[in-house]
């Protein structure tokens, strides 16, 4: 896997993700981690996965208002699963709403 790590404010991902997707797709990676909005999600496009781990120490807003964090397994499939930051517990439904009762890998 080619993973690409930015910021997002160069990208402007406050407004949307297309600057970041393109961005991405010249740097030729499976996947990019950005954070700056601190609001936790995962979506796929193109052939590129788009991930914000949101924030252990700063959540913001949006939908999920709480400490997170993402585990990426980079096996067979690209796996991601995100986390409560002070409990460790696992909150893919919370983050992640009807996409994780539909398939919890993320990798297609």
């Amino acid at each position: 896997y080619q993973i690409l790590i930015v910021h997002g404010h160069e990208q402007v991902v406050e407004d949307g993700l297309d600057d970041l997707v393109a961005y991405g797709k010249t740097k030729n990676v499976d996947l990019i981690c950005y954070g700056h909005t601190h609001h936790p999600m995962v979506a796929k496009r193109d052939d590129l996965t788009i991930l914000n781990p949101g924030s252990v120490a700063f959540p913001r807003g949006g939908k999920v208002f709480v400490p997170t964090y993402a585990i990426v397994d980079l096996g067979d499939d690209l796996t991601i699963h995100f986390y409560h930051a002070k409990t460790h517990a696992c909150v893919d439904d919370l983050v992640l709403g009807s996409q994780t009762k539909r398939r919890r890998n993320h990798s297609s």
